[in-house]
């Protein structure tokens, strides 16, 4: 029933200054407010009720975010001790939403308690509950339906990239693994802050069989040796290519960085994400990309 989470659309990020914001949030932001708007039809002329039943509605949005972002140090604690940064520039998935959600559910219901609100103003809420559920529900059923079969599924185009020795690449050289693109820049700082994590899950035996690039975007690089030397660096081991020309970025709709595209064993789209992105994120698509390619992968179990 989550599936509908995990659409292109809504599994993508918008940058807020140093934030990426799960474009799910926006739905969310919308049911908040139809739920308020109902709720306060019929406190129109109760000043002070209408002050109350808001004051209500709203103290849960500061313990969702609270909640939705600290929820990264139960799904993915190893990546957040190593490099507490992730806590700020990544987004997570579903499950962190849920957290928040819950979190946010809890603290509404003692402040409800503990004010000892009016009938108006509990019918209001009730009211504002009853909306937000059925718009909840409505969304659910709407986009569960549009969920594309693997067949169609966009393929990306092919586009010419090198590797670090000159030598030519495209996306048709990977076919029958699923791959994890991941286009970034040397002075990205979310860029850096999950790429020791890439390199980790690529270097972990579960995941031998799937293929990880980093695509270096390097027309916004200062010079064109940076990638490789922050990688070198950091002791970072990663196969890198680069998108000289930016056709890449253009053709596969690279809108902001980081950037992380994963493709099934068909070379199919699975998920694309702007933002950091998270290891349970990152292996809950590739266990995707396995089980809707043209093979069975059945040696990843987390």
């Amino acid at each position: 029933m989550l599936d509908f989470l995990k659409l292109p659309l809504l599994s993508d990020s918008l940058s807020v200054g140093p934030l990426f914001l799960p474009l799910v949030l926006l739905p969310i932001v919308i049911i908040i407010a139809s739920a308020y708007i109902a709720g306060t039809i019929p406190l129109r002329g109760d000043r002070e009720n209408r002050r109350i039943f808001t004051n209500l509605l709203f103290t849960p949005v500061l313990p969702f975010l609270i909640g939705w972002k600290l929820s990264l140090i139960i799904t993915d604690t190893h990546d957040v001790l190593i490099n507490p940064l992730l806590l700020l520039y990544g987004s997570g998935g579903i499950i962190n939403i849920l957290i928040g959600s819950l979190i946010s559910g809890i603290w509404l219901v003692n402040r409800w308690r503990k004010l000892k609100t009016s009938i108006t103003v509990n019918k209001a809420m009730l009211r504002a509950l009853g909306t937000a559920l059925i718009l909840t529900l409505f969304l659910v059923g709407g986009t569960s339906s549009m969920e594309r079969n693997p067949s169609e599924r966009e393929k990306l185009p092919v586009v010419e990239l090198f590797n670090g020795h000159g030598e030519s690449w495209d996306i048709s050289m990977a076919s029958g693994s699923p791959v994890v693109l991941n286009f970034w820049a040397s002075w990205c700082l979310p860029c850096r802050v999950e790429m020791p994590m890439l390199a980790r899950l690529q270097a972990d035996p579960r995941f031998s069989e799937v293929i990880f690039y980093a695509v270096n975007a390097v027309r916004s690089e200062k010079h064109p040796d940076d990638a490789l030397d922050w990688l070198v660096s950091n002791g970072i081991d990663l196969p890198l290519i680069f998108d000289t020309s930016g056709e890449a970025m253009s053709l596969y709709r690279i809108s902001g960085l980081p950037t992380t595209i994963v493709l099934d064993s068909d070379g199919r789209v699975v998920e694309r994400k702007t933002g950091a992105v998270s290891r349970s994120w990152l292996i809950g698509v590739i266990r995707k990309a396995g089980r809707n390619g043209n093979r069975q992968v059945q040696s990843w179990r987390i």
